[in-house]
């Protein structure tokens, strides 16, 4: 008894072309999506509230001007 591949099946791939490249994008788009929220906040997105600095009002308004 020989074994022979039943008729309509090439290389006993079970899916159809389109949802194996369906299922590749969808991961890749998810990558993307990580990897830009990610980068989103690490570039610091919600960067922590700045110390209060007093404002010097003592020196004159000219004391910063280029001569």
């Amino acid at each position: 008894m020989s074994h022979q591949p039943r008729p309509g099946r090439r290389g006993g791939h079970h899916r159809a072309k389109g949802s194996v490249m369906r299922r590749i994008l969808l991961a890749l788009a998810g990558i993307v999506v990580v990897v830009g929220i990610g980068g989103f906040l690490s570039l610091g997105a919600f960067p922590p509230p700045a110390p209060a600095v007093p404002v010097h009002k003592d020196l004159p308004p000219d004391r910063f001007a280029h001569t």
